[in-house]
């Protein structure tokens, strides 16, 4: 295992040279800002925050003069731009909703930009309607520098050798593109339909490419290592297998690093924000990309202590265009204070739990964590993937996808454990013939509550 933050070497490799040579021929500034990046990787904890608030109180002063949405809100909450003295001033601006982009997409797009001028990029759409965000070409290039930092920031090189498996489509038709992409050693399988010789197709692809690094859906990854069963397991081992999109339970973790012999990192990363955070080691927490972004946890709209759950906001200190400032990004999680074993200094999100919408209630009004049931289902060879939807406090479905019609005896001991999940009173039904349904980019939610409720941090 690497020792992570001591053993980066800070010299670039010839073919990250080269592609941001490719980069600046097209008009991109990538290079540059991972240049910055990762001078900011090493100053010091007190230069990085100092770097921070001098990016926050532009941000705030920016948006309160450029911004509609943001002038009004601000204006209404009493606060101004003056306030911002530390950090810890944004916890007096307003929180911004996934409702709120979503109902006021032109009022947040500064007046300095024209909207037909910008990058579009939309998030999945899995727990409702897509959201949408826009960046300059500029904030554009520093987005992308950001994601090349992530394997930096975990001691890889940021164009080794890298698969990243995923259900939604990738424009890879544009020529410097495809150039951008073999200099960089990334190669995407997308698996539009889950079938046998898809599964098969992918793992002759991951030998044939030797990746260094192996990322994807969670759900898909799980159907690897089940199609991989009992099966001579030749695949080169690579040096890390992450996440993406879907969180990867502790239950995950041990059937995908058993199969693939290598430890397992979380990685944070959403479409509309980018990098948000990444272990260093499995299990350490997840280290937040500082450089870019503010991140906050708070429960009932209050700033939480550490080690207290919460939602995440996250602040993106380099967007102006469409500023996203104390964004509700829908998911919680706990920050922690406490050293991690990597020596690097600052707060890490020590849980991140699921998205808001992906926690149940039992029977007496506490929630329920899908790892609860991975790691039911992990121990029954014949259960492929699973989807857990709860109607109602007293109403549940739990769907299976089985390589095997499960008899009544398996059926029956099945019941009894999630009865002592759920506890008495929920109603709930396993069907292991409707087919799991899929978000529009493939992704699968193994979780789903259709019901809100007031308190979702204990």
């Amino acid at each position: 295992m690497r020792n992570v933050y001591g053993d980066v070497n800070n010299s670039d490799s010839t073919r990250l040279r080269l592609f941001f040579l490719l980069e600046k021929i097209i008009g991109d500034n990538s290079g540059r800002h991972y240049q910055e990046l990762k001078r900011l990787f090493r100053v010091s904890r007190e230069e990085l925050d100092d770097y921070r608030l001098r990016k926050l109180k532009q941000l705030i002063t920016f948006a309160y003069k450029h911004v509609e949405f943001y002038r009004n809100r601000f204006r209404s909450a009493g606060v101004s731009p003056d306030e911002i003295k530390q950090l810890s001033d944004i916890e007096r601006f307003p929180i911004t909703t996934k409702q709120d982009l979503q109902n006021h997409k032109n009022a947040l797009i500064s007046d300095c930009h024209r909207k037909t001028h910008l990058y579009e990029y939309s998030t999945g759409g899995s727990t409702g309607e897509p959201t949408k965000v826009y960046r300059t070409s500029e904030e554009n290039d520093r987005f992308h520098a950001s994601m090349l930092m992530l394997k930096y920031f975990i001691g890889f090189d940021p164009v080794c050798r890298e698969i990243m498996i995923s259900g939604s489509p990738f424009d890879n038709t544009n020529l410097l593109g495809l150039m951008g992409r073999r200099i960089k050693r990334k190669n995407w399988i997308i698996m539009k339909k889950i079938s046998e010789q898809n599964l098969k197709n992918c793992i002759n692809e991951i030998k044939r490419f030797r990746p260094a690094i192996l990322r994807g859906y969670t759900n898909i990854l799980l159907l690897l290592c089940s199609y991989l069963k009992d099966k001579p397991t030749d695949i080169p081992a690579p040096e890390l297998v992450g996440n993406a999109s879907e969180t990867m339970w502790e239950s995950d973790r041990e059937t995908i690093s058993a199969t693939f012999g290598a430890p397992t990192h979380n990685f944070y990363i959403t479409s509309d924000i980018g990098f948000i955070g990444v272990e260093c080691a499995p299990g350490s927490g997840l280290h937040l990309n500082d450089s870019c972004l503010l991140v906050e946890v708070v429960n009932n709209g209050q700033s939480a202590s550490t080690g207290v759950r919460g939602e995440i906001l996250v602040t993106q200190l380099d967007n102006f265009a469409m500023p996203l400032i104390r964004c509700a990004v829908g998911d919680i999680g706990a920050l922690t204070d406490n050293p991690c074993q990597c020596g690097r200094k600052g707060m890490r999100l020590e849980q991140l739990v699921g998205r808001t919408v992906d926690l149940l209630m039992d029977s007496d009004g506490r929630m329920i964590t899908g790892d609860s049931f991975g790691l039911l289902f992990k121990d029954y060879d014949m259960i492929r993937r699973f989807q857990v939807e709860q109607f109602s406090p007293n109403e549940a479905v739990i769907r299976l996808d089985t390589s095997l019609k499960p008899n009544d005896k398996v059926i029956n001991e099945l019941r009894s454990k999630i009865s002592n999940i759920f506890g008495r009173g929920i109603e709930f039904q396993i069907d292991t013939d409707t087919p799991l349904s899929l978000t529009p980019l493939n992704k699968l939610r193994r979780i789903i509550r259709r019901f809100p409720i007031k308190e979702i941090y204990q």
